[in-house]
């Protein structure tokens, strides 16, 4: 693909992402971050906001300068609280993230420690409650994921990688729900989930008739209006949350997690009563566990929810592989969002299977990678 036409997709996808995901009005005050690297998909965002009669603004993260900071600096000069950023919240509606940086790998220069120093909790928390009580419209665009230096760093095909991950941003979100409604409509009454694999998953959940949540990438004002203000594009996935507390077996990974341009292949976790008991991986597993938080946060660490693809642009190979069709992920964390108890989680984990098998009373809904319809 020419630049030519990778600027006219960038356009068409902008289109989209300001007129049918986030339903942007004029008059609406729109942020949009960005890294250098998608300085161009900014720029198609900016026009088609402007386009809508509202006000974008485009704050810039300079990727060269970033890694220099986390390289050099002590952690104490990181602690730095953003109040600017509180200003800025109060008055937007829309907010657009697009995912960076450009090469991963320059993450390893800088440790968890300055990498954590450099986030401002106390003020995200903050950001959180304004956006929530103001009900912003927000959405992380993973446009900027797929890069030569990303790809390289993973063993990606780049150009393949790259297409269709913009193939995915464009699909018709009425695909989604196609798929989503059965599956949802089984989870919803059953009471017993059971996910297995042939390289030895074997877990098994309670179910709390819950209702699972699709996310197809579209916020409706009635969407808005019950707190739901958030959405990941590509979309195309269903998160539900089962009983907690009541998950019990051996997980098995078999699609690896990305970290800082390292590859954690083959982890494996043994779960009790929702919790991890144990864990491994046959390749960097530090890199795994200092991600966690090391041996102290890895106790905290309980299931919250369970994500099934269902895009069918999307693919298994992504680094970003939740949406992909029968991609099953099992994820450690809050859950509230889907419906959850777990309000509150210090660590974060999870991971996805492109070959497993996830049953609901005894019925199979995903079978070795394929939605079974």
């Amino acid at each position: 693909m020419d630049e030519t036409s990778l600027k006219e997709k960038y356009g068409r996808i902008a289109k989209l992402v300001i007129e049918r995901n986030l339903i942007v009005k004029k008059g609406d005050q729109v942020v949009i971050r960005t890294w250098d690297h998608t300085l161009d998909a900014a720029g198609e965002l900016y026009y088609a906001a402007r386009s809508r009669g509202a006000n974008p603004n485009i704050l810039l993260t300079a990727e060269d300068q970033y890694f220099r900071v986390l390289r050099e600096l002590e952690p104490k000069a990181l602690k730095v609280k953003n109040t600017l950023m509180l200003g800025i919240a109060s008055h937007a509606n829309v907010d657009i993230f697009l995912s960076g940086p450009r090469d991963p790998i320059k993450f390893q220069a800088g440790p968890y420690d300055k990498i954590r120093a450099a986030y401002d909790e106390e003020t995200d928390k903050e950001l959180e409650k304004i956006a929530k009580r103001r009900k912003v419209r927000s959405a992380f665009l993973n446009i900027g994921q797929a890069t030569p230096e990303r790809a390289k760093a993973y063993g990606i095909d780049y150009e393949p990688w790259r297409n269709a991950m913009l193939d995915a941003l464009m699909v018709d979100p009425v695909e989604f729900a196609k798929k989503a409604r059965p599956i949802m409509a089984i989870i919803k009454k059953g009471k017993e989930l059971k996910i297995k694999s042939r390289n030895g998953s074997k877990l098994t959940v309670k179910l709390a008739m819950r209702d699972p949540v699709l996310d197809d990438g579209v916020l409706r004002p009635a969407d808005v209006n019950k707190g739901d203000t958030f959405v990941h594009l590509p979309s195309g996935v269903v998160f539900f949350a089962p009983l907690e507390g009541s998950a019990e077996g051996k997980l098995l990974y078999d699609m690896p997690t990305a970290s800082r341009g390292r590859l954690v292949r083959n982890i494996r976790l043994d779960i009790e009563r929702g919790k991890v008991v144990g864990i491994d991986a046959k390749e960097n597993k530090d890199e795994l566990m200092a991600s966690i938080g090391g041996e102290k946060e890895l106790k905290k660490l309980e299931l919250g929810y369970i994500t099934i693809g269902v895009n069918p642009a999307a693919k298994p190979w992504f680094l970003d592989h939740q949406m992909a069709p029968g991609v099953v992920g099992v994820h450690f964390g809050a859950n509230k969002g889907f419906g959850g108890k777990i309000t509150k989680a210090d660590s974060f984990m999870g991971g996805f299977s492109q070959y497993a098998t996830l049953e609901v009373d005894g019925k199979p809904i995903v079978k070795k990678g394929k939605i079974v319809q």
